[in-house]
């Protein structure tokens, strides 16, 4: 079952449930805490951010909502490891996002999400070496969750390269997988880590350089460059295919709620019991 559980006011109506999983539980940080009570069933976390963000600094309130949670799971693996909880990034439901034949392409290369300042000043600057702006096309998340996916789907399928501008956190975004989950390929900055080298590494471990484009933006005019070189459709369409191939197999949603209930039902936390194995058992 599915809700927003809000302030957690109707919480106790599902004091029968096995488990409770909140997802992105930073974002209602401040409402009247779940403090586990008796006959309440556990609590699972599955936090959004990270910490290292360039613009908030989430530590505080991680520390107190790992408190309060029974398992805990983290986008970082730092972060895992600093509070105590599994490494689960963010999972691709395949069921949407997928390649659509009856959409048209409409953008050879576009940028889809939110800019803020930090993407604003790079794109200044990689606009000056395009011949004509990098287009932008705002992701659709006022609309419901549901409803929001199926258009993000659509939006990925109109684009034939996806280029991610530099981000404020230091994880890899949900959107080279739902990308390649639609059939196309990315770029997507190094992660500007402060001295999380780990997380550099990380990235590799889930899309490596055969599956997604990786750039470095401090080198904007390099970026551009690749854009407009004779990246053919052939070279795009091996890297699209070779990203399509790992999300379909290691990046499903389907598998990371599999590590969640692994974890519940005490068998471990993390990604590695998540095998063949076990989801044919489930």
């Amino acid at each position: 079952e599915v809700l927003d559980l809000g302030d957690g006011k109707n919480l106790p109506d599902h004091w029968t449930a096995d488990f409770i999983l909140v997802s992105g539980p930073e974002h209602r940080f401040g409402h009247k805490p779940w403090r586990a009570v008796q006959g309440q069933p556990p609590l699972v976390y599955w936090f959004h951010e990270s910490l290292g963000r360039e613009d908030i600094d989430y530590g505080p309130q991680f520390e107190e909502l790992r408190k309060e949670c029974d398992v805990a799971f983290f986008q970082a693996a730092a972060d895992a490891r600093h509070f105590g909880g599994g490494h689960l990034m963010f999972g691709v439901d395949t069921r949407i996002f997928k390649p659509d034949p009856a959409v048209e392409k409409r953008y050879r290369y576009a940028f889809i999400g939110q800019l803020y300042s930090k993407r604003r000043r790079f794109l200044e600057k990689l606009n000056q070496f395009l011949p004509e702006p990098l287009p932008c096309i705002n992701s659709p998340w006022m609309v419901g969750p549901e409803v929001s996916a199926h258009l993000l789907a659509r939006l990925y399928n109109e684009v034939e390269i996806l280029v991610g501008l530099p981000s404020l956190c230091r994880v890899l975004t949900g959107k080279p997988f739902e990308m390649a989950a639609c059939g196309g390929m990315s770029f997507t900055p190094f992660l500007n880590c402060g001295g999380f080298d780990d997380e550099v590494e990380n990235s590799f471990d889930q899309l490596d350089a055969s599956e997604v484009v990786y750039y470095n933006e401090d080198n904007p005019e390099g970026l551009a460059a690749a854009l407009t070189s004779n990246f053919g459709d052939g070279a795009a369409a091996v890297v699209a295919e070779a990203g399509r191939r790992r999300v379909l197999r290691d990046h499903g949603i389907e598998r990371r709620l599999q590590v969640i209930l692994d974890a519940v039902e005490g068998k471990g936390i993390g990604p590695r019991h998540c095998t063949d194995a076990v989801l044919e058992k489930a």
